[in-house]
């Protein structure tokens, strides 16, 4: 995401954009994470809880049944020690 030109997300600057990041993981929409590039900066990657549960599942079988059966406050709670094992921060959420 860090890598985008504003515009190629509707949005006028950095600032909006990160914004926009901050709202789409404020609502669960997507999944945040930082992530360490080639040339050792730390750059932002959205990717959709679908992409994240594919994953997580394939090292956790069972998985995606378990977070069918809760609630979202539940879910965030039982899925937390997992975030990391899928290249996300549990401080996300």
């Amino acid at each position: 995401l860090d890598e985008l030109p504003a515009a190629a997300v509707g949005a006028r600057d950095a600032k909006e954009v990160s914004a926009l990041r901050g709202e789409l993981e404020k609502r669960l929409l997507l999944l945040g994470a930082s992530v360490h590039t080639d040339s050792g900066r730390h750059a932002a990657v959205l990717r959709s809880w679908k992409s994240w549960c594919a994953q997580a599942s394939s090292t956790h079988p069972g998985l995606a049944a378990a977070a069918a059966r809760l609630g979202v406050a539940d879910a965030r709670a039982a899925l937390r020690p997992y975030w990391t094992l899928a290249g996300s921060s549990a401080d996300a959420m």
